[in-house]
């Protein structure tokens, strides 16, 4: 017979169910899942693949309360005795009596200890296991896919993409050779992917679309098959005919797709994962693209070939079911830190909650990864890049998030074609950088040996000489290279005496040209040589490396030339660029600390409301030609010559030293140039030049401190000039295709080209800061785009970024090399990256406190007249921005919309009303169809100039009509809204409610088709309630009436619309000091019912322009912990790290605090420098603290002599030559015959009011030639005093008393002993009053006792 091997389900042997009495066992201990047993003892019945069992018999077990039975096996005798079956009967009679034992035995288990810890034990597993398998149910459908052999394919493929695509790329251009018309979609496909690979992050969503994208440009492969390109394929087409517009069309599907990874890479990690459906719905529609392009060139080459039909589509169902791995992919793929960041977006509540909760976004701001493989955005300065800027603030953060990646890519696009055209350039410069230098030897790949694999001669033999391998030790190198130019100047010598020292050593000689660059070629510019060769700092040089320094000289120029340039002339180069930096910078704070004039600065601004109004481009005076320079000067000999007197002082200040901020010279300026009163920054830009040097100055100053400047002779410099000049350009051409707008690495990358970041460092930051100094020059007479400034910050922060990555790439390199870093970048880059590395000293207020920056002084006639505002912004100016043409362009998403979507769309302008009618000023936006087709959004800006997004949809009611709801949605902190409305049957009225909660809209609103022109003239709603034909006729006459006057530029209307814009700006100015009334209320409802969004958009342009910003100093209030506005105290005793502070406010002035940098808390009585402008704390806060010190001094001074006159007297007579003091108003008010005068003069009075001052007071720290006092009351009442040559915003000193410390320390300890002696006396009496009052108690008692 047939045994039963283990299980036996699907085989044909007959068999009847073993009938088993289950134990009870599983109901206690449940360590596996088995079933549960019957009630009442039933029998299970298992069915087991065994030889077929008969009925048990009635015998029972021992010991045994149930009636369970033993089931016996008998077996079909065999027709003949077989051994081995009769053995398998005595085994199976064997096992079942097994089982019988083992039935007693667990009886008397059952009840132990033992089982009950078991059962126990067995309670916690099971639920860790159901825990386990719900973990491995959602798991296991995308488990079997990961590891299958098409998932391992397409991982494979992504992790190995970089290195395949040169291989490709070389492929198709061969392919391309043959077929020319495929250049087009080849070249696209080659800049594309040069450009994604300058990136630093490794995003495998991208890498996968690239990976498609490769997979169907190797379609176009298969034309190597066809080696005539007039071949006819049977439909009697040539291939070109065939494929040309396919290969067009993909090139332009290429150019899409690197738009749209180029937007997608440039998001924050919060917003991928919180709109991370949307964007994988946009970025898998290029995976099914290419999937289809490739299906079409495969369909169209095997009917050319005549492959048939039947085997294109046997191609195409693979390509199909490679397609759907790919995708899958794709959506699973994600990086450790967008999985931590998307739970904590579930946690939340899912993104549709996040967006709805700005509490939700701040936190998510501030997340930081726990994960240990962080990706290069994650490790910038807070979450990415943003930093700096206040990206990360919120208002941005849902401009992304609002913003459609439609919208996005589309607004990415002009960046991104900036980026193709510099990528293509580069290709180029490659193939004509392809430089054969004269001497360079011809590789050959068949010789032998590491050396014979270098290029330059003179390596070469050196190399094969010291017989090295393919790397070498840097020092090694540069000290045998520098032995090797040793042994051929002494050759060269013995050669003009005459001798002769072999025929193989004479080969190699120098040119007498080239003498003067071995000068430099020594041990002790060891450091930058080996620096220029090794580009990683790896500590080693390569042959790959040495070829890349040789092959990047420039023409013309030898090696030793070359090779000097980077002993000392790069040192140099930099030494000059950082030079003008400098001076760049203090020119930038020496116009931003122009005073204003006194006069209200909205007269000011007003006096140029006009121009503002009525151009919509702002008028400039034609250019001047730049005037000479003065001819007893004489120019400049080299580039390292001073060109200002600014520039002098720099050179002069680091000619001989190590860099250091601090300097002794005083800023030149010209004694026979009559003094010119030069414009000040604008209000309305001050905020943006205020941000912009916060941001750049401070990592821009440590490393310009850092530099260890080196200034040699003219004659050195002007052997480099001709390669600086072409540099410059370079990098000036690259920064004019980008509009100097870097808004990645990669786009830097492009600008500077391959290498460290070192080489260009300083001639790139100072074409940018060049830039931006003429646009702060600008300042000064337009307002400019709140955003141009703002991207100039970014472009440069984007360089600063490079310089940490840098300098974190080299500490890793020197800590695996055992080295210090702290040490090295002592030596690295001529000490570049010192100061960089630990600036938290550098930057402390303790050195602060000592170091003096240079003052520079900013003529505006000395500077560039010939500056075209239209080539220097970027963004349009204010008026710019007014009264455009709306231009509404039909969407590819709109053509697709569902019928009930397509008749929403379009321009509607209206009016929402509330408490008052309307509410605010005029909407006006655009429906646009949404990426579904079935929903819309738009995106705009309100009158009040925030930012706006709408998403809505529709919903179908009983009665067959369509309503419309949608959300709108601020950037600003302002209240979400929500409209439901309806169409009316022309479609051109929506009209309906609105509100601040989804269920309850109590408001109502309504949109048309109409102009804004037209629409202010409707009436409001009560007047078409009480009479609507009266209110129809009035609409129709009141608009035709405004636009008659309107085209025929009545006076009426002008006087009109003047009338509005004064009063308009009137109500925003009482707004803005929270004095708006309700009267005021109405009259903003009645002029926002006569004015347009674009007028009203005007006037808060306006506002913002006439109106002086109060300034908001970049420091924080230590009491209050609130931003401050307006004046800053600052304690000129307390912090170490960083200055104590406070705002104006009584309760701050009075605090005590206590902070980790300080050494004892701060008190009331310390002395105080008070600060109304906004100021710069690190370049500007030492300055102000040594002038406080000395000012305070001074004014003490002056005090206690007017306190103590016989001590002046007394002083006067030590020294007879001294000079009388002008006290107060100065001497000039006061009578020199007049004895008594003379005598009043010595008591200090206030500037404003005259009288005598007394402690307190303030004392002016920047007129301290005129001993300016103020008293208490008239600053407190006037906000600051201006008079004369002193002025309200100047720093001031609070002088008061001094308290002696010491003094008061021993007071306080006496204070302290009489307070201790006062308690005990009270000890004592207390004690005294409880004995009286028992012994009173004790009275009454005897006296209350019968």
């Amino acid at each position: 017979m047939n045994k039963a091997p283990g299980v036996l389900r699907d085989t044909p042997i007959s068999v009847s169910p073993v009938v088993l009495i289950m134990p009870p066992f599983f109901n206690k201990h449940k360590d596996t899942s088995p079933p549960e047993p019957l009630a009442d003892n039933k029998s299970i019945h298992v069915e087991f693949p065994t030889p077929q069992v008969t009925s048990p018999t009635d015998e029972r077990l021992p010991n045994d309360t149930n009636s369970a039975v033993v089931p016996t096996i008998s077996l079909p005798q065999p027709e003949s005795v077989d051994s081995d079956d009769l053995d398998t009967a005595k085994r199976l009679d064997a096992a079942y009596k097994s089982i019988g034992d083992a039935k007693s035995g667990f009886a008397k288990y059952q009840d132990s200890k033992s089982a009950r810890i078991v059962n126990k034990s067995g309670e916690m597993l099971s639920v860790i296991n159901t825990d386990v398998s719900t973990v491995q149910s959602y798991a296991s459908p995308l488990k079997p896919a990961y590891e299958s052999d098409a998932m391992k394919f397409v991982r494979d493929g992504v992790n190995t993409l970089v290195d395949s695509l040169p291989g490709v790329l070389k492929a198709l251009d061969e392919v391309a050779n043959i077929h020319p018309f495929i250049k087009i979609a080849v070249g696209a496909f080659r800049v594309v992917v040069e450009l994604d690979l300058k990136r630093r992050d490794n995003d495998k969503k991208i890498a996968a679309l690239f990976l498609q994208m490769k997979d169907m440009m190797e379609a176009l492969l298969q034309l190597r098959s066809i080696k005539d390109r007039e071949s006819i394929g049977p439909d009697g087409q040539t291939i070109e005919g065939r494929l040309k517009r396919l290969v067009k069309q993909t090139a332009d599907d290429i150019t899409a797709c690197g738009n749209a990874c180029d937007t997608y890479s440039k998001k924050r990690l919060v917003v991928k994962v919180i709109k991370g459906s949307v964007w994988e719905g946009t970025l898998k529609g290029y995976i099914d693209l290419f999937a289809h392009r490739r299906k079409s060139f495969t369909f169209e080459l095997s009917v050319h070939t005549g492959l048939g039909v039947d085997d294109a589509n046997r191609k195409l169902d693979t390509l199909d079911s490679k397609i759907n791995v790919l995708i899958e992919f794709f959506t699973s793929t994600m990086t450790p830190e967008y999985k931590e960041l998307a739970a904590l977006v579930q946690k939340k509540g899912g993104a549709h909650a996040v967006m709805d909760s700005n509490d939700a976004l701040n936190e998510l701001l501030q997340f930081k990864t726990s994960s240990t493989t962080t990706t290069k955005r994650a490790e910038r300065e807070g979450p990415e890049h943003n930093s700096h800027l206040g990206k990360d603030n919120l208002d941005a953060l849902k401009l992304e998030l609002f913003e459609s990646p439609e919208i996005a890519i589309k607004k990415n696009f002009e960046v991104f074609e900036r980026k193709l055209k510099m990528q293509q350039r580069e290709i180029v410069e490659e193939m004509r950088g392809a430089v054969h230098h004269e001497g360079d030897r011809i590789i050959n790949a068949f010789l032998s040996g590491p050396h014979n694999r270098i290029i330059d001669p003179d390596i070469h033999e050196i190399w094969k000489e010291m017989n090295w391998p393919g790397h070498v030790k840097a020092r090694h190198f540069v000290l045998a290279l520098r032995d090797y130019y040793r042994q051929q100047i002494e050759i060269k010598k013995k050669r003009k005496a005459g001798g002769s020292d072999g025929p193989q050593s004479a080969t190699y000689t120098i040119s007498d040209d080239d003498e003067w660059a071995l000068e430099w070629i020594t041990v002790n510019r060891l450091q930058p040589i080996a620096e220029a060769f090794d580009d990683d700092a790896s500590g080693f040089i390569t042959i790959a490396e040495v070829n890349q320094f040789t092959a990047a000289r420039p023409q013309g120029w030898s090696l030793p030339h070359w090779i000097a340039y980077w002993a000392i002339g790069w040192q140099m180069t930099a030494t000059y660029y950082r030079n003008k930096v400098v001076v760049l910078l203090g020119k930038m704070f020496a116009m931003q600390a122009i005073p204003h004039d006194e006069k209200p600065i909205s007269a000011i601004a007003r006096e140029r409301t006009d121009e503002v109004i009525t151009s919509h481009t702002v008028q400039t005076k034609p250019a001047s030609p730049a005037p000479e320079r003065s001819t007893t000067e004489g120019p400049p000999e080299g580039a390292f010559t001073a060109e200002t007197p600014e520039e002098a002082d720099v050179i002069e200040e680091h000619s001989s030293t190590h860099p250091h901020p601090s300097s002794d010279s005083e800023d030149p300026s010209p004694e026979d140039k009559a003094p010119v009163k030069e414009l000040p920054i604008l209000p309305a830009n001050s905020r943006a030049v205020e941000k912009y040097l916060s941001t750049v100055y401070k990592r821009a100053c440590t490393l310009t401190s850092s530099f260890a400047c080196a200034n040699e002779s003219d004659a050195l410099q002007a052997r480099f000039q001709s390669y600086i000049d072409a540099e410059e350009e370079r990098l000036r051409v690259g920064l004019e295709t980008v509009r100097y707008d870097i808004d990645a690495i990669d786009t830097l990358t492009l600008i500077t080209g391959p290498g460290r970041i070192e080489k260009y460092l300083f001639p790139l930051l100072y074409l940018l800061i060049k830039r931006d100094f003429e646009i702060f020059r600008l300042c000064r007479k337009m307002v400019v785009h709140k955003d141009e400034l703002w991207d100039s910050a970014d472009t440069i922060v984007w360089v600063f970024d490079a310089v940490d990555f840098r300098h974190n790439d080299l500490e890793t390199l020197f800590k695996q090399q055992n080295l210090d870093p702290a040490q090295q970048f002592k030596v690295h880059a001529s000490e570049l990256f010192d100061y960089w590395h630990d600036s938290k000293k550098f930057w402390s207020l303790e050195n602060l406190r000592e170091w003096e920056f240079t003052e520079f002084e900013y003529v505006d006639a000395n500077e560039d007249k010939d500056i075209n505002p239209s080539k220097l912004l970027n963004y349009p100016s204010a008026a710019d921005t007014l009264y455009n043409v709306v231009e509404d362009p039909v969407t590819e998403n709109d053509a697709r919309a569902d019928d009930n979507v397509r008749v929403i769309l379009g321009r509607w302008n209206g009016m929402i009303g509330g408490k008052r009618w309307p509410f605010t000023a005029i909407i006006s936006f655009s429906f646009h169809a949404s990426a579904d087709h079935s929903s819309y959004e738009a995106s705009d800006t309100a009158a009040h100039g925030a930012t706006y997004t709408i998403l809505g949809g529709y919903k179908m009611k009983e009665d067959g009509s369509v309503e419309y709801n949608f959300s709108r949605t601020y950037s600003a902190r302002l209240k979400k809204t929500f409209f439901t409305g309806m169409l009316d049957e022309d479609a051109v009225t929506f009209s309906g409610s609105w509100g601040y909660a989804e269920d309850d809209k109590p408001f109502q609103f309504i949109f048309q088709r109409i102009p804004p022109e037209t629409l202010i003239a409707r009436p409001p709603p009560v007047e078409f309630e009480e009479n609507r034909i009266h209110a129809l006729w009035k609409y129709a006459l009141t608009a035709a009436h405004n636009e008659a006057r309107r085209k025929m530029f009545s006076w009426s209307y002008l006087r009109e619309r003047r009338e509005i814009r004064k009063e308009y700006l009137e109500l925003l100015e009482r707004e803005k000091e929270s004095e708006s009334t309700d009267a005021d209320l109405e009259r903003f409802a009645v002029l926002d019912r006569t004015a347009t969004c674009e007028d009203v958009r005007t006037f808060y342009v306006l506002k913002d322009y006439n109106q002086r910003p109060i300034p908001r100093q970049f420091a924080d209030c230590d009491a209050c912990g609130e931003s401050i506005y307006g004046a800053r105290l600052i304690c000129l005793k307390c912090g170490s790290d960083w200055t104590l502070d406070f705002c104006d406010k009584p309760k701050c002035r009075e605090a005590i605090k206590t902070r980790d940098d300080c050494k004892e808390p701060h008190l009331p009585t310390h002395d105080f420098a008070k600060v109304r402008r906004s100021i710069h704390q690190y370049r500007e806060i030492g300055k102000i603290l040594r002038l406080s010190d000395k000012a305070l001094a001074r004014a003490r001074t002056l005090m206690d002599k007017a306190t103590n006159p016989a001590d002046d007297d007394s002083a006067e007579q030590e020294d007879s030559k001294e000079k009388s003091v002008n006290y107060g108003r100065e001497a000039a008010y006061t009578s020199d015959s007049d004895s008594e005068s003379e005598a009043e003069t010595n008591v200090p009075t206030c500037i404003s009011c005259s009288s005598p001052v007394s402690y307190p007071c303030w004392y002016c720290i920047e007129c301290p030639d005129k001993d300016v006092f103020i008293c208490h009351e008239c600053d407190e009442k006037l906000g600051g005093v201006s008079k004369d040559d002193h002025k309200a915003m100047h720093n001031l000193v609070l002088c008061k008393v001094k308290v002696d410390e010491a003094n008061s320390g021993e007071d306080g300890k006496l204070t302290e002993q009489r307070l201790s002696a006062v308690e005990d006396k009270l000890g004592a009496l207390s004690a005294q009053m409880e004995r009286i009052e028992k012994m009173l108690l004790l009275l009454t008692s005897h006296t209350a006792a019968p």
